[in-house]
C-alpha cells in the first residue's frame, strides 16, 4: 500500500503527516493487500480567514481498478 500526503493552500508539517500516516495505517492495514494506493489532500478553503474551512479528501485505489473517495469539512483537521 503506497500512501501520498498532500497540502493545498497550507503546509503540512512533520508531526501532522506522522498523525495522518499512523490514522490511515490503523485504520486500512488489515485491508492492505487489496489496497494498492491511498492519497490524502489536506485542504484550508479560504484561507487565513478561519471558520469552518479545512478539508479531508481521502481516496483509495483497490486492486480491481475500483476507487473510494471520502471527504469531510471542518473547522480543525
Amino acid at each position: 500500500m503506497k500512501l501520498s500526503i498532500s497540502g493545498k493552500n497550507m503546509k503540512i508539517d512533520d508531526a501532522m503527516k506522522e498523525h495522518i500516516e499512523r490514522r490511515i495505517y490503523f485504520a486500512l492495514s488489515r485491508f492492505s493487500p487489496r489496497i494498492s494506493r491511498v492519497s490524502v489532500v489536506v485542504e484550508d478553503i479560504n484561507g487565513p480567514r478561519g471558520g469552518i474551512d479545512k478539508r479531508c479528501c481521502i481516496l483509495v485505489k483497490l486492486d480491481r481498478l475500483e476507487e473510494l473517495k471520502v471527504e469531510s469539512t471542518d473547522a480543525e483537521i
